[in-house]
């Protein structure tokens, strides 16, 4: 999927720009986010998510 979009780890972008591209494709941000007060975690492996609850 990053491929197709012409995507790579040195992409300057702003954050609206980010934000818009995984709104438009969520398959990019197929990991889940936790946040929580003080922390946020990628729930890959979703062992990580019990290290913040």
């Amino acid at each position: 999927m990053a491929k197709e979009k012409g995507l790579s780890a040195s992409d300057a972008r702003t954050e609206d720009e980010w934000l818009e591209m995984m709104v438009d494709s969520p398959m990019l941000i197929a990991r889940p986010t936790v946040v929580t007060d003080h922390k946020a975690v990628i729930g890959r492996p979703p062992e990580t998510i019990l290290s913040i609850i």
